[in-house]
């Protein structure tokens, strides 16, 4: 970087000497009048507004791409259609049920409920679908960025962030709807360790570090890589599953593996640049996987409760289609819609799982409905 800034110093001057300093003393600089340079200007800048306009409302122009690459550009629509089910800052958070996110539930009466953050959602859709094909009612609204347990505050972020405040509302409607099997999804462990995803391989996640702590240790502002919070936060997430366990069937969704690229735009790059016959078997190693989120399976193998039900992601994910790597998009099929979300495809592979320790929870008979009277 510092040799690239040298060198922009002598290319600079070339292009003052040689460039601006002609056009600006020219005879064609002086034959323009200041009005008819501000035409030109206001010109071309309208041209470039009318272009990323078009653009824009032409959703990239698909059409400037060929088949294959709109084929996997498509992926990244290929997301939970009920957006309204997924609260953003600022959303009411406390009224339940939501408008709009009834369509599998029946009358009152709500078998699962689906909580936790974006993750939760992506997948929560094909799931639910499979639970509704036996008659198995439920119900999901997640909250962006938001683990789904209580007691938590995301730190560097404002005061309209209430994230254990959806938890709590959430268990409330729980309670009173007489649900007995909730399905929790997270990122628990960026949560915990505070960085985005590196793949080591080049994909990087977007966007700043996101890390939670207690709520109780609000004021100490301890940072990411602080390890009394690592510490802590990791056994909160321990006891915080296991008292939800006491109260409910709780199907715990362990970490999703992360892309760390956005997988249909890895895709579609690569084919933009003549390397189609390398889109057919994105992925990631597994090893990184194991060392970024060794530290939260762990702590989740441990919990011991006969109501506490397991979906290991990575199971299906890694390991299983290339030894030792974790899929991101094969056989034309992209299972992310991002660099960390799971697509239709995704959650299609996790539905049968989810559904089938759903099944577990319902014949266990250690749980009992609790309807608020």
């Amino acid at each position: 970087m510092l040799t690239l800034a040298g060198l922009s110093l002598p290319l600079a001057y070339l292009s003052w000497r040689f460039v601006e300093q002609p056009f600006r003393k020219g005879n064609f600089a002086k034959s323009l009048s200041q009005g008819t340079i501000f035409m030109l200007a206001a010109t071309a800048g309208s041209a470039l507004i009318a272009f990323g306009l078009y653009g824009h409302l032409n959703n990239g122009v698909p059409q400037r791409l060929n088949d294959t690459a709109r084929y996997y550009a498509n992926f990244s629509q290929s997301t939970n259609p009920y957006e309204t089910c997924l609260l953003k800052i600022g959303d009411d958070y406390s009224t339940h049920p939501r408008t709009g996110c009834q369509e599998f539930t029946t009358g009152e009466k709500i078998d699962v409920m689906f909580i936790g953050d974006s993750h939760s959602h992506a997948i929560s859709y094909q799931a639910q679908l499979a639970l509704q094909k036996e008659n198995i009612s439920s119900y999901s609204v997640a909250y962006v960025g938001c683990i789904g347990l209580e007691g938590y505050f995301r730190a560097n972020t404002p005061d309209s962030f209430q994230c254990s405040k959806y938890n709590q509302h959430m268990l409330e409607y729980a309670r009173k709807a007489g649900v007995k099997t909730l399905v929790i999804t997270s990122r628990f462990t960026l949560y915990w360790d505070g960085a985005r995803f590196d793949n080591h391989e080049g994909g990087v996640e977007s966007g700043k570090g996101a890390y939670i702590d207690l709520l109780d240790h609000r004021d100490e502002n301890a940072g990411p890589n602080d390890p009394d919070r690592r510490d802590r936060v990791l056994q909160s997430y321990t006891e915080n599953i296991l008292k939800l366990a006491k109260e409910f069937n709780v199907v715990l969704v362990y970490p999703i593996p992360e892309a760390g690229w956005n997988v249909p735009e890895l895709a579609v790059k690569r084919i933009l640049v003549g390397h189609e016959q390398n889109i057919d078997n994105i992925s990631t190693s597994y090893q990184v996987f194991k060392q970024r989120n060794g530290p939260v399976i762990t702590a989740f193998d441990a919990l011991d409760s006969p109501n506490l039900f397991r979906v290991k992601p990575h199971e299906l994910l890694c390991n299983t289609f290339i030894k030792q790597r974790c899929i991101n998009l094969i056989d034309g099929i992209s299972y992310y819609f991002d660099d960390d979300h799971l697509s239709h495809a995704g959650a299609r592979l996790l539905a049968p799982y989810i559904l089938e320790q759903v099944r577990r929870a319902r014949s266990n008979g250690t749980v009992t409905s609790k309807i608020s009277q």
